[in-house]
C-alpha cells in the first residue's frame, strides 16, 4: 500500500506443501500512512523457504517492509512442518528514521510436528533466520511454537531495535527446544538514541538444549544486549523440565542501559551447565537487573 488505505491480506490456505526456492519471495510494503497487507501462509504438510537467486542475489522468504508511517503488516504461518535453510529467511522490518514511523508487523510461526531453522552460507555471508528489526518504529514481536523446535548451523531468531521504542520480544513454547552449532535467539538495541530492548522467553515442557559452536567466536546462544543508556533491557526468562547449556555455549545478558534485565532460568528437574558453558551478565547500567 502507497496511500492511506491498508493493503489487501495474501493468503495461501489448506495447501499441501508451500515451496519458496532460489530467490522466491512474498512481500508485504507499507509506503504511506496506511497498514501493509498480511501475509497468511497455511500448508496441511509443510513450509519450506529455501536458498538464492544468483540472478538478483535476493534471498528466499516472507517479509514485510515499512518505510512510512503505516504499520508493517503481520506474517503468520501454520504447517505440521516448517523448513528454513540455505539462507532462507522471515523478515518483520520498519525502516524509517523519521519520528512518526510505523511499527513492524508481528511474526507467529506454529508447527505442530517440527520448526527447524538451519544454515549460514559463508561466500554470501548470509544467514537462514526469522528477524524482526525497527528504526524509529517499534520493531514486530516474533511467536514460535511446536512440539520440536531446533535452530542450527548459525542460524538467527533475532529482533533488533535501533534510534528509539522496544525491539519485539520473542516467545517461544515448545516441548523441545535445541539450539546448535553457533545458533542464537537474541535481541539487542543500539547504542544511540533512547531504544530498548523486548523480553526473550522460552517455554519447552520437556528440554531447552543450548550447545556447541559454529567457529571458535561464535557459539550458541541465548543473548539481550541494550547498549543505549537511555534505553532499556527486557531480560531473559527460561522455562523446562531440563535445561543444558554445554560446549562451549552462552547464556548472555549485556546492558548499558537505565534500566538492566534480569535472566531467570527454571529447570523443573534439572539445570546443567558444563563443557565450557557459560552464564555472563555484564552490568553497566544504574540498575542492574539480577541473575
Amino acid at each position: 500500500t502507497t496511500g492511506s488505505g491498508a493493503g489487501g491480506r495474501l493468503a495461501v490456505i489448506e495447501a499441501e506443501r508451500v515451496s519458496l526456492t532460489s530467490g522466491a519471495q512474498l512481500t508485504s510494503r507499507a509506503t504511506g500512512s496506511g497498514q501493509g497487507g498480511d501475509i497468511a501462509v497455511t500448508a496441511t504438510d509443510s513450509i519450506s523457504i529455501a536458498g538464492i537467486s544468483l540472478d538478483t542475489f535476493s534471498v528466499s522468504g516472507i517479509f514485510s517492509l515499512t518505510t512510512g508511517p503505516g504499520k508493517g503488516g503481520h506474517l503468520q504461518m501454520d504447517a505440521p512442518r516448517v523448513t528454513l535453510s540455505e539462507m532462507g529467511q522471515i523478515r518483520s522490518q520498519t525502516i524509517s528514521a523519521e519520528d512518526n514511523a510505523g511499527n513492524g508487523g508481528h511474526i507467529a510461526i506454529a508447527a505442530t510436528d517440527t520448526l527447524s531453522v538451519t544454515g549460514f552460507s559463508d561466500d554470501f555471508g548470509i544467514g537462514s533466520g526469522i528477524f524482526s528489526s525497527g528504526e524509529h518504529g517499534a520493531s514486530g514481536s516474533i511467536t514460535l511454537s511446536g512440539p520440536t523446535i531446533m535452530v542450527a548451523d548459525r542460524a538467527e531468531i533475532a529482533s533488533s531495535q535501533n534510534l528509539a521504542h522496544h525491539s519485539g520480544g520473542i516467545t517461544v513454547d515448545a516441548g523441545t527446544m535445541t539450539l546448535t552449532g553457533g545458533a542464537a535467539i537474541h535481541t539487542v538495541s543500539g547504542s544511540t538514541g533512547a531504544p530498548s530492548t523486548g523480553a526473550i522467553t522460552i517455554s519447552a515442557s520437556d528440554t531447552l538444549r543450548v550447545s556447541g559452536l559454529f567457529d571458535a567466536t561464535t557459539p550458541s546462544r541465548v543473548s539481550n544486549e541494550s547498549l543505549s543508556v537511555s534505553g532499556s533491557n527486557g531480560g531473559i526468562m527460561l522455562d523446562a523440565r531440563h535445561v543444558i547449556f554445554s560446549d562451549g555455549a552462552e547464556l548472555f545478558s549485556n546492558t548499558a542501559a537505565s534500566q538492566g534485565g534480569t535472566m531467570a532460568v527454571s529447570g523443573h528437574e534439572s539445570i546443567t551447565m558444563t563443557a565450557g558453558a557459560q552464564a555472563i551478565h555484564v552490568r553497566g547500567s544504574l540498575d542492574h537487573g539480577s541473575i
